[in-house]
């Protein structure tokens, strides 16, 4: 059995690790922090083990400046990388939903316009 998860909001892609005085830090700890207390009341049970498949799709608000050439369902294709937002979701999920990122065998991913901004996911065991 799967379950739906739903961070709403714009997605968010993962930043790099930043420099400073002489320390390496996460520039996004305060964001991982909500999405993660936002996905623990949505989790309920022990933590994902064994291969998973990931499913994830963000849907992104449809610009003023696009609303008379673009509609809900329509693939985003620019800005921010698919593959940034995936690795966001990844590590949120760690230690909350599954126990490493790891464990994720397959992925089905991809960006859409929509009027509701949000990133909705399901992990599945293999």
């Amino acid at each position: 059995m799967t379950k739906l998860y739903i961070l709403q909001g714009d997605p968010i892609p993962l930043m790099r690790a930043r420099f400073g005085q002489r320390r390496v830090y996460d520039a996004q700890t305060k964001e991982k922090l909500m999405a993660g207390i936002e996905l623990q009341k949505q989790h309920t049970g022990p933590l994902l083990h064994g291969p998973l498949h990931l499913d994830v799709c963000f849907y992104v608000e449809i610009p003023p400046s696009r609303k008379r050439s673009t509609f809900p369902g329509s693939l985003h294709y620019i800005r921010p990388d698919l593959s940034n937002l995936l690795k966001y979701i990844e590590d949120v999920c760690n230690s909350i939903i599954i126990e490493d990122d790891a464990q994720i065998a397959s992925i089905v991913c991809k960006k859409l316009y929509d009027s509701k901004a949000r990133t909705e996911f399901t992990f599945e065991k293999l």
